[in-house]
C-alpha cells in the first residue's frame, strides 16, 4: 500500500492534478471517530460533485470494536452494521478466517460444473 499512496500521502494520483483519496484498510482505522470523520468527508465531497451515498447499499462491519456506537451519515442515518459481506468475490466475516469464503467459492464452482455437465456429456462433434 505504501508504494501506491507514497510516503505520508493519502491517495493515488490518477490525473495530473487529481488523486483518488480515502483509501483505507480496516487495520488503518483506529477509532470510531476516525471512521465517522472519513464518512463525513466522503459524504461532503460526494454532495459537492452531485453524488448521493446510498443508505441501502452502504454497510459497516466492526471487528473487535470496543465502541458500539454506529456510524452516521448527515448525523441522522445510521449505516447498517453487518456480520459478513462479499467484497470482490471474497466472503468477509467478522470472525475472520477463510472457512466461509472457501465454502462460498466451492459452492459457486460446484454450481458452474453442474451447469456445464450437459455440454461435457454431449456426443455431438463441434
Amino acid at each position: 500500500m505504501r508504494k501506491l499512496v507514497g510516503h505520508g500521502e493519502n491517495g493515488i494520483r490518477w490525473k495530473f492534478r487529481s488523486k483518488l483519496d480515502d483509501l483505507d484498510f480496516a487495520n488503518n482505522i483506529d477509532t470510531r471517530q476516525q471512521m465517522q470523520n472519513k464518512t463525513k468527508r466522503i459524504n461532503e465531497e460526494s454532495k459537492r460533485v452531485g453524488f448521493k451515498i446510498s443508505m441501502e447499499k452502504t454497510k459497516v462491519m466492526k471487528v473487535n470494536a470496543k465502541n458500539q456506537e454506529g456510524i452516521t451519515i448527515n448525523g441522522l442515518d445510521n449505516i447498517e452494521e453487518v456480520e459478513e459481506f462479499t467484497y470482490l468475490g471474497a466472503k468477509m466475516c467478522k470472525e475472520g478466517g477463510g472457512v466461509k469464503d472457501l465454502k462460498n467459492r466451492l459452492s459457486k464452482a460446484r454450481g458452474s460444473f453442474v451447469r456445464l455437465k450437459t455440454i461435457w456429456n454431449s456426443k455431438s462433434a463441434l
